[in-house]
């Protein structure tokens, strides 16, 4: 080939077309692109138009925007980019997880998030019944505790006092019971639930058995744990049945008197065979199952802003059951409600 020829452009088929095509024209044929200029950067992928400088590279069809500068990277693909509907709106920065549909808030310093304190005198009682077993809390500082912090009536809290004592007084004989049932408890949460199902259905006759397990069974989907849920129900049922048809079973004193005495009253083992080996097994049982009829709490008056008659007569005032203890000075009172918490 000579060079003339070189020099020349090769020859295009006549297609009735112009044989370049010049920016704009040919496009209908062979979907050809104008030329470039001289220097001018390359055309995008898909398209025809040219890019500014500094302009970012066009997005695929279907893509998103382009981020501005200093924002977060898309989602990859596969993520759901928006909510769905009936979901609730995206928490802002710093915010704290979303709780699961349906659970409330929890209580603050309890095991969870929220803060808002709790109106339901049971959930006071689990509280407090966790910080007993769980952070190793004194019974009686976490009872007050507890109180203080929930918006409860007077009568709410008498019973919140009553569950949380009955289930902490009875805690080896509740899980003795339990054991028939549940071989394996799969949170802590859930067995100190149980626990206070099992005193109120087993302990306390005023509260019918189906309020026992519908709270529980409440308390542990308010709780987040819903899938615990089916759990907590059947036991407790199967809890019922057998004691109404009287199949729990119990310890067998002959067997092992000391363990019998340890589980019915929730006494710890080595401090019954200490009772046992000092006053023998009848005078060790009278004092591991004495219980009062009544709780009674002691008081004494602050002498120094006032004596005795003025101090009985404000009990009187307020309404206390009260009589004269054995110590000087000193009162017991019955039901009078929470003491920590009272401002006067």
């Amino acid at each position: 080939m000579s060079e003339e020829r070189r020099e020349k452009k090769p020859f295009r088929p006549n297609d009735g077309k112009k044989p370049y095509s010049k920016p704009g024209e040919g496009k209908e044929s062979r979907g050809n692109r104008p030329f470039r200029k001289d220097g001018e950067k390359p055309f995008h992928k898909d398209g025809d138009t040219f890019r500014k400088d500094g302009e970012k590279p066009f997005r695929r069809d279907g893509d998103r925007s382009f981020r501005k500068d200093g924002e977060k990277p898309f989602r990859k693909d596969g993520e759901k980019p928006f909510r769905r509907d009936g979901d609730r709106p995206f928490r802002k920065d710093g915010e704290k997880p979303f709780r699961k549909d349906g659970a409330r808030p929890f209580n603050k310093g309890g095991h969870g998030p929220g803060g808002k304190k709790p109106a339901d005198p049971r959930r006071v009682a689990l509280n407090a019944l966790c910080d007993v077993t769980m952070a190793d809390a004194y019974a009686g500082i976490a009872l007050n505790k507890r109180l203080k912090e929930a918006e409860l009536t007077p009568e709410d809290k008498r019973l919140a006092t009553s569950i949380f004592y009955t289930a902490l007084e009875n805690r080896m004989r509740i899980e003795h019971l339990l054991g028939q049932f549940v071989a394996h408890m799969p949170e802590p949460i859930v067995r100190e639930v149980l626990h206070l199902a099992t005193a109120q259905i087993i302990f306390m006759d005023r509260i019918p058995d189906h309020a026992a397990v519908d709270e529980a069974v409440n308390q542990i989907k308010r709780l987040g744990r819903e899938q615990y849920a089916a759990l907590v129900n059947g036991t407790l049922r199967n809890l019922i049945r057998a004691r109404d048809a009287q199949e729990l079973k119990e310890p067998v004193r002959e067997e092992n008197p000391t363990r019998y005495l340890s589980i019915m009253n929730s006494v710890p083992e080595t401090l019954v065979a200490r009772l046992i080996q000092a006053y023998g097994e009848e005078e060790a049982e009278k004092i591991v199952s004495y219980k009062p009829a009544e709780h009674w709490e002691n008081v004494r008056p602050n002498l120094m802003e006032m004596d005795d008659a003025a101090f009985e007569k404000y009990m009187t005032d307020r309404g206390w059951t009260w009589e004269k203890g054995t110590a000087a000075h000193s009162y017991r009172l019955l039901k009078a409600g929470d003491l920590a918490g009272d401002e006067d």
